[in-house]
């Protein structure tokens, strides 16, 4: 539990080399923890970095790291499957980071929004900010300077009514605009994007 509990922790902080050497940990002792929920944290997190440092990683170890992140869609998949309200966002949050690393940019968009909207409707305030955080960097790597705000600041919002105020000075540390924005209080930010800008960033992406 502690090795797990400290993988996410890395994760939220953006320590991605510290969540696969906290994941080494747990792999060996993952027997231990089969009927744990904290068991859904460890594939969540450790896939979410894998990703993230992917495009960085050499052939051989991007190699091995396919296999993982198989291995922990597919767990996350089978969870999905059984309870979608608690495990639908998850599953489509790695799956999105999954086809975003293959560059497949148009089911990366549909599968981030798809994670947002789940945890939204049922209740993960977290996971809802996590997911918009990492549907930010998705837009920001791509030029879309207007989408990756708009899903900052929901992340930021989010964030903040989780409670995760080191979460929120860490966002405007690297966003100092962020400090200064109000959030809307009848929808997210997120859900104001006009169809013809999302239709137009489609076309882009695809293109």
């Amino acid at each position: 539990l502690y090795w797990i509990i400290k993988l996410e922790a890395r994760y939220l902080s953006g320590d991605y080399a510290e969540v696969i050497a906290a994941a080494d940990k747990v792999k060996p002792m993952l027997w231990a923890a089969a009927a744990h929920i904290h068991l859904l944290d460890y594939f969540l997190y450790t896939a979410l970095a894998v990703t993230a440092l992917y495009e960085e990683a050499s052939e051989d170890k991007r190699a091995q790291w396919r296999d993982l992140l198989t291995q922990h869609r597919e767990q996350l998949r089978e969870w999905a499957e059984n309870y979608p309200p608690n495990f639908a966002d998850k599953h489509a949050l790695v799956s999105a980071e999954i086809a975003r690393i293959e560059g497949r940019g148009m089911e990366a968009m549909r599968l981030y929004d798809q994670a947002i909207r789940s945890a939204r409707d049922n209740g993960f305030v977290q996971q809802e900010a996590l997911a918009a955080e990492v549907a930010a960097r998705f837009y920001e790597a791509r030029g879309f300077e207007r989408f990756a705000d708009t899903f900052l600041r929901d992340a930021h919002a989010g964030y903040a009514r989780w409670g995760a105020q080191g979460k929120v000075r860490q966002l405007e540390r690297l966003h100092p605009w962020l400090a200064h924005t109000q959030q809307p209080q009848t929808a997210t930010l997120a859900q104001q994007l006009d169809a013809i800008s999302v239709a137009r960033a489609q076309r882009a992406i695809s293109g």
